[in-house]
């Protein structure tokens, strides 16, 4: 999927450790169905507390949540600008969509 600058989307889902009984067994990366996506387990919440901080999360690691940015982001201490965010994830799916297939329309 390109998205509107012509440049390939790309989609990091990481999973965070936040129960015991997390692993990253029960992890199933065909969830996503594209080839875009690319699964990490995060068991030290090293991402986690990125985004907490970066993003202004309500704990200090932020977990079940979507964090999306346009080609122009630039990732330095800390990612900007953003474009959308969410928590939890599932509750915002429809409006996540439709910010993705407006950034592949361009």
């Amino acid at each position: 999927m390109k998205n509107g600058a012509g440049s390939e989307l790309k989609v990091y889902a990481v999973w965070v450790r936040r129960l015991k009984r997390d692993a990253p067994g029960h992890i199933d990366p065909a969830i996503f169905g594209h080839p875009a996506a690319s699964v990490f387990w995060d068991e030290d919440q090293i991402a986690g507390k990125f985004f907490a901080a970066a993003e202004g999360f309500h704990s200090p690691v932020a977990w079940d949540s979507y964090y999306l940015y346009g080609p122009e982001v630039r990732w330095r201490a800390m990612a900007a600008p953003i474009t959308a965010s969410g928590f939890p994830v599932m509750n915002f799916r429809r409006d996540l969509r439709r910010f993705v297939r407006g950034m592949a329309e361009g």
